[in-house]
């Protein structure tokens, strides 16, 4: 097969893809091939152009230069309605799903079910709705509301959605990122029966052990150019990473263990809240990193939203450094020197239509100020110090946030919250979207501050994470702590044990 020409052995075919931004280039001459029924896995790091070779296959972007074949023919994706036709359907980050409409509702929305042109066939629907979440192994009440379900539940419906327009394309864009242990099993054994069907799938993850797993081919981009492509059984992941990032990653986690005669920086006692928070008591010291380990649902970016003023608790005691006060903001909290990197960046973490340099900005105002004046100089060394410190890939501090890629935009959350120099953090979720370079990156960075002498409470859903970076981990199930251990002293099953709610332990 000669480049540049139709196959039908391959569902997809793009060849020389180029696109650029304000005169970067996004992608230069990037190939991608996809055969029916196999895994494809999309690598590299942020910024790499993953995400903008498939808005291009899915029609949210044109190319600038360059080929793409359907099933050996080729097509002209103008926009998403062109390849939903065409039978490329892609899956988000973020869900493009309703959650006051029901889950029939939501999987045939906008290729309804119709009894004529004006009456739609709500039994119909039903019937189908339920067949294709049997079919991928989630029976539910399709007449449930979406907005009842878990996150990994409205993955599931998510796929099934897509699966309802006869897809011959799937896209997999993180859908593990808010995701664990059971949840994670099933979405592998999803994916396993829709490869069955012969739907040729792009799954892209910078949890790099889902791709070993789940995977039949690697491609790799590294800024913006086709790197290789291989089959996963001849790749390792050293070989894979350094493929990625052009270097070797030091991936192994040398934690200096806290000093627990250092003063107590933050105490929280009897922290209470509805339903989601019950008696909640801790302690976290100056130079710790106070590991949070539990699954979706546990309470924990719940408590830290109550520590730092966002939502308020109904009973409860927090102190700083010895002295018990209110927090009654986030406003408050960034003046008692607690700093919060929440869990949905685009939604708490970012103003999106803001520039890079105003962002990290956000939170220092009052360091770069005088009198109300604004020093330019200090302003930019501050944002420069900033990018060059977590490698922020940018055209410039001027570039606007929403252009990032996910992975930069989270980076941009830690580093303007780092720049405030807060004695405590809170991160949540710090690492999610973040590709293998930067991982490591931010965990010097965490591991920096904490040597410093700063306290740091570490919410993550990977348990390697927590595992790794904490000095001591505690366990939250049902708005409760059930266990606190010392890192060293504690297994990932034992983890998941105490993070287990109280109704799957009686399954098992």
């Amino acid at each position: 097969m000669s480049k540049g020409s139709g196959d039908s052995r391959y569902v997809v075919q793009m060849y020389g893809i180029t696109k650029e931004f304000e005169g970067i280039k996004a992608l230069d001459d990037v190939d991608f091939l996809l055969e029916p029924g196999r895994v494809n896995c999309l690598c590299g790091e942020n910024g790499a152009g993953k995400s903008t070779l498939i808005k291009i296959l899915s029609g949210a972007y044109q190319c600038d230069g360059g080929e793409i074949y359907l099933n050996g023919e080729q097509v002209k994706i103008a926009n998403p309605k062109t390849a939903k036709n065409l039978g490329i359907i892609p899956i988000y980050q973020e869900l493009d799903l309703i959650d006051c409409l029901s889950i029939a509702e939501n999987i045939f929305l906008g290729n309804e079910r119709k009894k004529n042109d004006f009456v739609i066939d709500k039994e119909r629907e039903i019937q189908e709705a339920e067949k294709m979440m049997a079919d991928i192994g989630c029976e539910m009440d399709v007449r449930k509301s979406l907005g009842e379900l878990s996150v990994a539940q409205k993955q599931m419906v998510a796929i099934a959605k897509a699966l309802s327009t006869q897809s011959k394309v799937l896209i997999l864009d993180e859908p593990s990122d808010v995701l664990t242990g059971k949840e994670l099993k099933i979405l592998f054994e999803v994916i396993r029966k829709i490869k069955e069907k012969g739907v040729g799938i792009i799954y892209i993850s910078h949890r790099l052990e889902e791709v070993f797993e789940i995977g039949d081919v690697i491609t790799i981009l590294r800024d913006g150019k086709f790197i290789g492509a291989d089959p996963v059984k001849d790749m390792t992941r050293k070989q894979l990473i350094q493929k990625m990032v052009g270097r070797e990653v030091d991936e192994d986690v040398k934690l200096q263990h806290a000093d627990p005669g250092k003063p107590v920086a933050l105490e929280a006692a009897g922290i209470t809240r509805g339903k989601v928070l019950s008696d909640v008591s801790f302690l976290l010291r100056s130079g710790e990193i106070l590991g949070v380990a539990g699954l979706i649902g546990a309470g924990r970016t719940e408590l830290a939203r109550a520590i730092i003023g966002a939502d308020r608790i109904d009973k409860g005691t927090i102190k700083v450094f010895g002295r018990e006060v209110k927090v009654s903001s986030p406003t408050k909290a960034c003046q008692y020197g607690i700093g919060y990197i929440p869990e949905d960046r685009k939604m708490d973490g970012l103003v999106l239509i803001q520039t890079v340099a105003n962002n990290i900005l956000l939170t220092v105002l009052n360091q770069v100020s005088r009198f109300g004046f604004l020093k330019e100089k200090l302003m930019r060394d501050t944002v420069d110090r900033c990018i060059n410190q977590l490698r922020i890939k940018c055209s410039g501090p001027n570039q606007l946030a929403k252009y990032l890629s996910g992975g930069n935009q989270q980076k941009i959350v830690v580093s303007k919250w780092l720049a405030t120099g807060a004695k405590i953090l809170i991160l949540d979720e710090p690492t999610r979207g973040v590709d293998v370079g930067a991982k490591a990156e931010i965990y010097n960075i965490i591991r920096d501050f904490a040597k410093q002498g700063h306290a740091i409470m570490l919410i993550s859903s990977e348990m390697s994470e927590i595992l790794s970076m904490s000095d001591r981990i505690m366990v939250m199930s049902e708005g409760t702590i059930t266990k606190t251990f010392d890192s060293n002293q504690v297994s990932q099953e034992e983890l998941l044990e105490y993070a287990l709610p109280k109704s799957l332990k009686t399954e098992v």
